[in-house]
């Protein structure tokens, strides 16, 4: 393979390359690595070398360089318990998964809440708190060059939520290891239509995962508004993008193993979903221990943009039995994987040899579309990407009955209750074929529990697919800056890079017989919230776990619409949702051509000198705690909708001169911004 330019290459040497190895030498090192024969190795270097199918990158990076390693990218911790006989040791599991190379997902819903006295006759700080030390150890652990990445998950009805919320948006750097996102239920989301008070209550869950809704089994309570919560969530995204949303009933129905796992957290893409393990083991009929089962699961693309024949023409179509093929051999690549894999911790190693849970994924989507004349946003390809969906899970579980035929199901499944799934039932129901699948589980079973998964894929997309549309997102730009980390993810390694998307640079080079119109090129920022929205909900109603995808919302666009896209998702059984709006607190890490010119424009629009803007009665504040020459001092700087600084108030515990001068400085600033 020819990358496009040597900034692609050099991020592939940074991340994948090992020991000086060319592009195919590190194709053929996975290969070797991962199959169990030599006709299993030429079968995957096949669909690698046609640039078909490319398994993680955990696994591009480490298969076959030492036996330390995991070829897993996700992760998910068991429930953390209030004890510190839990949290320390869910501290040291954290930190072997980030040096082993993965990702951690841990849920903080079960802790004493702040404030309250413990056992030992103190008083609990409360789980925000003790996420410090979890973020702590991240920023301390190398993997590879780079740190581990955390997702942490609390549940709505957790009496510290507000403080969980707002945990990342007053102090710079706090928890900047972790994607945070808010689970919430069913009767949340009917109680903030309704405008109803909910209880916060301690435990949330039961043993089993279950959200706790008999009051006799609380110890603690608080009531409070479900509206006034739902907005504070909502408040923080729009400012800040965090925290996520996820839905609990919409992850649990569509879980294959809802017999005997309580869906409670994902991992830090929020792709790969998992949670409590309960009830009897189906071989020894012995009770289960949930501390026994960490989630983990390994994922892999499929190229979608590399099945498409005759790209621009007339004759642009998907060359389907290819496709059926790299389906085929990636559910068996993944599937070994579970067997050769070295596992952060044996918990791990029981839930992935117990379930064998495998992500297929796609990347390509937006670049494939535009590729067959199809304009990401329009009904024409919605409905296609429906039919193609259905086409790769169907095809991926079908293999995997095949390969249960073959190799023995997975030890924990229980035929007639996985078939019961609501995602499996939803398909029968729409489809004769998915019922005939079902009916063959029953009598051979199937070999991995779950199966489909959509990841993001930013690096593999832009070294294995020459930067070709990121996972299942629209073209973000047709041409961009890019900050890429190299050589670490300090943000002294930062550099910028200029990017073109693949297929605008093939439609560029495509003469002869190009049907293609350039407005079919369809970008991230020129769609509107509802076309993204309904393309996540296509995509999701195929996925046995989640889509990990970013909804773009314009700066300009209401706080009160904003709210709304949040409850489509839930409507549209999207299993979470988070948001992307571009503003001076948020900026991203691709920077478009078009945004550069707007801070020009923008610049025109400037108050004229001595002209003094009020403060908005909506601004929001960020405080921060600095020492002074008169000790210690907070500053609060306060923001309007559009990110911009309007003024600045400091506050020092003592009186005197010293507090004074502060004051008038502080004024002074106010007065200079606005």
């Amino acid at each position: 393979m020819n990358f496009v330019n040597s900034v692609l290459e050099d991020i592939w040497k940074d991340r994948y390359q090992k020991n000086g190895e060319n592009y195919e030498e590190n194709l053929r090192r996975v290969a070797s690595h991962c199959a169990s024969n030599k006709q299993e190795e030429e079968l995957f270097l096949d669909i690698m070398q046609k640039r078909h199918f490319f398994p993680a990158g955990r696994t591009m990076s480490n298969s076959g360089i030492g036996k330390d390693l995991t070829l897993n990218n996700c992760f998910v911790a068991p429930q953390i318990e209030d004890s510190l006989d839990e949290i320390f040791p869910k501290v040291a599991l954290g930190a072997k998964t980030d040096q082993k190379g993965g990702g951690i997902g841990s849920v903080f819903s079960q802790w004493r809440p702040h404030g309250t006295p413990t056992a030992n006759d103190a008083i609990a700080m409360g789980a925000v708190s003790f996420m410090d030390v979890f973020n702590s150890q991240t920023a301390t652990i190398l993997q590879g060059g780079r740190r581990g990445a955390n997702m942490g998950v609390m549940n709505i009805y957790n009496m510290d939520i507000e403080e969980f919320i707002n945990a990342k948006s007053y102090d710079e750097g706090k928890l900047n290891h972790f994607n945070v996102s808010v689970m919430v239920d069913d009767d949340f989301i009917t109680a903030v239509r309704e405008n109803k008070n909910i209880y916060l209550h301690h435990p949330v869950y039961s043993e089993n995962g279950d959200i706790l809704k008999d009051e006799t089994k609380w110890e603690y309570k608080k009531e409070i508004s479900a509206t006034y919560l739902w907005d504070l969530i909502m408040r923080k995204a729009y400012d800040n993008g965090e925290p996520g949303i996820f839905f609990y009933d919409n992850l649990n129905k569509d879980n294959n193993l809802w017999y005997i796992e309580n869906i409670v957290c994902t991992n830090p893409c929020a792709e790969y979903v998992a949670g409590t393990i309960y009830g009897n083991n189906p071989i020894t009929k012995e009770k289960l221990n949930p501390d026994e089962f960490g989630g983990a699961c390994n994922l892999g693309s499929l190229f979608l943009h590399n099945f498409v024949q005759y790209p621009f023409t007339e004759k642009a179509s998907i060359r389907y039995s290819e496709l059926e093929h790299a389906i085929q051999v990636g559910v068996r690549f993944l599937d070994n994987i579970i067997d050769i894999n070295n596992f952060p911790d044996d918990i791990y190693k029981n839930y992935q040899q117990s379930f064998r849970t495998i992500g297929l994924g796609v990347t390509g989507l937006a670049d494939m579309l535009v590729m067959l004349n199809l304009k990401y946003n329009s009904k024409e390809a919605q409905q296609f990407v429906y039919e193609l969906m259905n086409f790769i899970a169907f095809n991926a579980y079908r293999t995997s009955i095949e390969l249960a035929r073959e190799k023995g199901y997975f030890p924990f499944l229980d035929k007639e209750k996985f078939i019961q799934s609501g995602y499996l039932q939803k398909h029968a129901k729409r489809d004769s074929r998915w019922q005939e699948l079902l009916d063959d589980i029953k009598k051979y079973g199937i070999r991995n529990a779950k199966i489909m998964s959509i990841a993001p894929t930013g690096t593999l997309s832009l070294t294995f697919g020459n930067n070709c549309s990121s996972g299942i997102e629209p073209i973000f730009s047709l041409e961009y800056d890019r900050k890429v980390k190299m050589g670490g993810q300090s943000d002294d390694n930062i550099e910028i890079v200029k990017m073109q998307d693949y297929a605008y640079r093939l439609w560029q080079q495509t003469k002869e017989g190009n049907i293609v119109s350039e407005d079919k090129f369809i970008t991230a920022m020129e769609m509107s919230v509802d076309e993204h929205v309904n393309m996540l909900k296509n995509i999701t109603y195929h996925t046995d776990m989640a889509v990990s995808k970013t909804i773009n919302v314009p700066t300009e666009y209401s706080f009160e619409d904003t709210k709304d896209i949040y409850m489509k998702c839930y409507d549209h059984g999207i299993k979470g949702c988070t948001i992307f709006r571009p503003n001076a607190i948020r900026q991203g890490i691709l920077i478009a051509e078009e945004d550069k010119g707007k801070d020009k424009q923008e610049d025109s629009n400037k108050p004229q000198r001595g002209q003094i803007i009020k403060a908005p009665k909506t601004a929001y504040g960020t405080t921060h705690k600095f020492v002074s020459g008169c000790g210690n001092a907070y500053l609060n700087i306060t923001y309007d909708e559009h990110g911009n600084i309007n003024q600045t108030f400091t506050n020092k515990g003592s009186s005197g001169t010293c507090r004074s001068n502060q004051e008038a400085v502080s004024r002074l600033i106010s007065l200079a911004l606005r």
